[in-house]
C-alpha cells in the first residue's frame, strides 16, 4: 500500500491530538472520583445541612479567584477542559492526599507536626504536582509564565474551596458567630492565600518553559 507524504504528516499529528484530548478527560474523571471521596469525608464529619451551607459560602471566594485567573488568561485562553482538570486536581486529588497524609502525621507525631511541618510541604507538593504532570504529559499547554500562573491559581482555587468547606463547617458546628468570623477571615480577608503559595511554583515552571523555548 502506498502512503502519501501528506498522510505521513497528518497521521502522527492526529494521534498526538487524541492524546492531548485523552489525558485531560482521564484526569478529570480521576480527580472527580477523588473529589467524591472528599465530599463523603466532609458529610461524614459534618452534618449534611452544615456541609451544604459551608459549600455555598466557600463558592464566594472561588468566583473571585477563578475570575481573576481567567482574566489573566484572556489574551491566550487555555483549553477549558485543562482548566477544569486543574481545579478538580486541587479540589480532589490534592485535597484527598493532604487529608490522608496530614491525618497520619497528626496521629503519629501530634497535631503540631501536622499543622506546622506536614501541611505546608504536603499541600504545596500535591498542588504543584499538577504542573509537573502537565509539563510531562501535555507540554503543549504550557507556553510561559502566564500559563504557569493560571494553572497554579486554578489548582489552588480548587484546593482552597474544599479546605474552606471543612473550616467553615467545623466553625459553624461550634458556634454561629465563629462560622461567620471564619468566613470573613478566609473568604474576604485572605482568599488569595493558597493561590499565592502555589503561584510561585507556577512562576518557576513558566520561567523554565520560557527559557527552554
Amino acid at each position: 500500500m502506498v502512503v502519501s507524504a501528506d498522510q505521513r504528516v497528518h497521521e502522527p499529528f492526529s494521534r498526538q491530538q487524541r492524546r492531548w484530548v485523552f489525558w485531560p478527560i482521564l484526569g478529570i474523571v480521576l480527580a472527580s472520583v477523588c473529589g467524591i471521596a472528599v465530599v463523603g469525608m466532609a458529610v461524614n464529619e459534618l452534618s449534611v445541612n452544615v456541609a451544604v451551607a459551608a459549600g455555598f459560602l466557600a463558592l464566594v471566594p472561588v468566583i473571585l479567584l477563578a475570575g481573576t485567573f481567567l482574566w489573566l488568561d484572556r489574551w491566550e485562553p487555555e483549553p477549558g477542559r485543562t482548566l477544569l482538570f486543574a481545579f478538580l486536581w486541587g479540589a480532589g486529588v490534592a485535597t484527598l492526599g493532604a487529608l490522608l497524609v496530614n491525618s497520619a502525621v497528626g496521629v503519629t507525631y501530634g497535631p503540631a507536626a501536622s499543622a506546622v511541618v506536614s501541611a505546608p510541604l504536603v499541600e504545596e507538593a500535591l498542588k504543584g504536582l499538577f504542573l509537573v504532570g502537565l509539563l510531562w504529559f501535555n507540554r503543549r499547554q504550557l507556553d510561559g509564565v502566564v500559563d504557569g500562573v493560571v494553572y497554579a491559581g486554578m489548582t489552588a482555587a480548587g484546593f482552597a474551596f474544599v479546605e474552606n468547606v471543612f473550616y467553615l463547617g467545623r466553625a459553624f458546628e461550634i458556634d454561629y458567630y465563629d462560622g461567620w468570623f471564619t468566613f470573613v477571615l478566609r473568604g474576604v480577608v485572605s482568599p488569595f492565600a493558597h493561590p499565592l503559595f502555589t503561584v510561585f511554583i507556577g512562576l518557576a515552571v513558566g520561567v523554565a518553559v520560557a527559557d527552554v523555548a
